[in-house]
């Protein structure tokens, strides 16, 4: 009997190929630390490329054989023979891999690798963006130096598969939004792989652009009009990759609670939580900040229970007055637009996912969003802070007194 996984094995014996490879892969990862090295600390960023290539690892070596979802994304990258009729989600990564695996020879560990620097490249992203939304705030760039070897923020996105992807994809698009104009290249890329890999990411996206251009952002009228109607436009072909993802014929209120509800059902597995008879608030909470050290029975569980500990912690500081009248003070689409994404993002997957396994997975696609929020807040909120802006801006309306003029 042919092993049907014997196909992960079939370009082990390309030695030199995959050493040609991942000497490349590497030396492009350390290329672009060198491109940002004025942007942020070049030694962190090969800290962080050593922690996270090691995450990819670990990965590798512990999903047990034969592995599931890493697997079928190779091999069905290894027998895709048309390019024609590919699906929404899962055949998009695969013809990412498809060139690598059979032209390149690229092997399974390989695979890895590659998405292990695709998904590093989106630490990056966000690493930048945070770094220029934190301008000469040492304290808070020192809480995101540690933020980004947060454990499941890189162990998640490190395999084979849509993860990767879609972390760069959305990191890609809230680098944009710092200056939407000069950086729409990085806003198309990004909203074509998520269109393509995970439409329903990508509406939520569009959905929470356009409620902060309209309610809440300070933006030109004639910059607000041409990106309200780019996002308009972006919607049609948003609902109807959503609509081929979904197998629904069309989606209203009905469809939309039809398919939560199904999806909802399947809380099952090892890592399983019946979730059906819990209220709207309880299944927030264990989507977000579950599994707790109650829910833990492995080193893993444990691992996870402290990260979510300090997401409940943080969560725990932005419930406040103070910081919705930060949020209306601000009136920022870099923070409006995160807010609304994580909020939109939290409430729809809390009645879909299917265990915690999965919750712990794609919640990192929201959760960058709350630590964003959180650290831009402190930066800008602390005594620390506020002592660093008030000279400056004493300064300027003494210098404005002296002259006249408005500064």
């Amino acid at each position: 009997m042919v092993d049907e996984f014997s196909v992960l094995t079939v370009n082990n014996k390309y030695v030199f190929a995959n050493f040609i490879f991942l000497l490349l892969l590497f030396l492009f990862a350390f290329w672009v630390i060198f491109f940002l090295r004025k942007k942020g600390n070049p030694k962190l960023l090969i800290l962080l490329l050593i922690y996270h290539t090691g995450m990819s690892v670990f990965y590798y070596f512990t999903q047990g054989w034969p592995p599931l979802d890493t697997a079928n994304y190779y091999q069905s990258a290894y027998g895709l023979s048309s390019i024609s009729n590919l699906e929404v989600g899962r055949d998009y990564v695969s013809l990412i891999l498809y060139p690598f695996v059979r032209y390149l020879y690229l092997s399974f560990f390989s695979g890895f690798m590659l998405f292990s620097i695709i998904s590093y490249l989106g630490l990056l992203f966000f690493y930048i963006t945070l770094k220029e939304m934190l301008p000469d705030n040492n304290q808070e760039s020192k809480f995101l130096n540690l933020i980004i070897f947060l454990p499941g923020l890189n162990y998640w996105i490190a395999p084979i598969g849509k993860e990767a992807i879609v972390f760069l994809a959305i990191m890609m698009i809230i680098y944009s939004l710092i200056k939407l104009p000069q950086r729409i290249f990085f806003f198309g890329l990004g909203s074509l792989a998520l269109a393509l890999i995970r439409p329903h990411v990508f509406v939520m996206i569009i959905l929470a652009l356009l409620i902060s251009l309209v309610s809440f952002a300070k933006t030109r009228p004639l910059q607000k009009l041409v990106f309200i109607s780019l996002l308009f436009i972006l919607l049609i072909p948003g609902y109807s990759l959503l609509l081929q993802r979904t197998e629904l014929q069309t989606i209203n209120l009905d469809t939309a609670q039809e398919f939560i509800e199904e999806r909802g059902v399947n809380w099952g597995g090892d890592s399983g939580v019946d979730i059906q008879n819990y209220n709207p608030v309880l299944k927030l909470f264990t989507y977000l900040y579950r599994p707790l050290f109650v829910d833990s029975h492995s080193v893993t569980m444990v691992l996870a229970s402290c990260e979510n500990l300090i997401y409940l912690l943080i969560t725990w500081q932005l419930l406040s007055f103070k910081f919705l009248k930060f949020m209306r003070n601000e009136r920022s689409l870099f923070l409006s637009f995160n807010l609304l994404f994580f909020l939109i993002g939290a409430v729809l997957m809390s009645h879909t996912e299917g265990n915690l396994g999965t919750a712990m997975r794609h919640k990192i696609m929201i959760m960058p969003s709350l630590l964003a929020l959180w650290l831009i807040y402190r930066a800008k909120t602390q005594p620390v802070a506020l002592a660093k802006t008030q000279p400056v801006a004493l300064a300027a309306s003494n210098l404005a007194t002296a002259t006249g003029k408005d500064y």
